[in-house]
């Protein structure tokens, strides 16, 4: 299951070679589709002509000379989410510099999915896997941007694993922190200002939960570590230290030393 940044034929060839199927939410600009027997099939219109508020169609997608069955699921979005969805693309094609395409505005008012699960998967059902994967999301988006996730440093399925199930505890203490935090704000008749955003408090929470873990580095600190840190603040370096050095120069993308904080 996927987002529409990977809804496209390869994706779809991807899967059905590894025995795989796919949910994928797509834009019918790129990604064509043929009636079973090799017609090209205008899905758009398919679309904006369909008076239900969910409707299916049953074709294939070639790619490279192959073809897939697969399903195409359409399913009408309520009013206020159509709004906002048009209000965005609209702004994206004034930052791009590009007028909106005559088909961007109806198009928005859908939520469009090609699956390859057989019959026996119905249109409702394929949806509640949609919006399943939906609250995964928020949930990732979040932990991506304020844990600063952009890329795992390690290539093997262990390390990987690893990695992602520290993550996953980081983003649990997180939530029993803000949990913490939000029962100490105003609420209700109290609350001057509305509820507070579950965003910033997240943002607050991971960083309390940061500043706990690496520590805090004061002048009070500094003063027992002195006699061992004089030769390093000096700028003068032993013969040892620079041997030692090179028999175990540090590691990339280790460990940044701790921030001097005011005392």
């Amino acid at each position: 299951m996927a987002d529409s940044g990977y809804g496209y034929r390869t994706h779809v060839a991807y899967a059905r070679d590894r025995q795989a199927d796919v949910v994928l939410r797509v834009c019918l600009t790129t990604f064509p589709l043929e009636q079973a027997d090799g017609q090209p099939f205008n899905a758009v219109a398919w679309v904006l002509t369909q008076p239900a508020p969910v409707a299916e169609w049953q074709g294939v997608c070639r790619i490279n000379g192959r073809c897939f069955p697969v399903r195409l699921i359409a399913s009408k979005l309520p009013d206020e989410q159509v709004a906002a969805i048009r209000k965005r693309k609209r702004r994206k094609a004034k930052q791009d510099g590009r007028a909106i395409t005559r088909q961007t505005v109806p198009l928005a008012g859908w939520l469009l999915l090609i699956t390859t699960l057989d019959a026996s998967w119905r249109a409702s059902d394929v949806l509640r896997l949609e919006r399943a994967r939906w609250q995964i999301e928020l949930v990732f988006k979040p932990i991506k941007q304020l844990l600063r996730v952009a890329d795992l440093r390690c290539r093997d399925r262990e390390g990987a694993e690893a990695t992602v199930r520290a993550l996953l505890v980081a983003w649990a203490l997180q939530e029993q922190t803000a949990a913490a935090v939000r029962a100490l704000l105003p609420s209700g008749a109290r609350d001057p200002t509305g509820p507070a955003s579950g965003w910033r408090l997240a943002d607050l929470s991971v960083a309390t939960l940061r500043v706990q873990v690496r520590g805090g580095w004061t002048v009070a600190r500094v003063r027992p570590c002195l006699p061992r840190l004089v030769r390093s603040l000096s700028g003068e370096q032993s013969t040892e230290a620079t041997a030692a050095r090179s028999r175990h120069p540090p590691v990339a993308g280790g460990a940044s030393p701790p921030r001097a904080t005011a005392p």
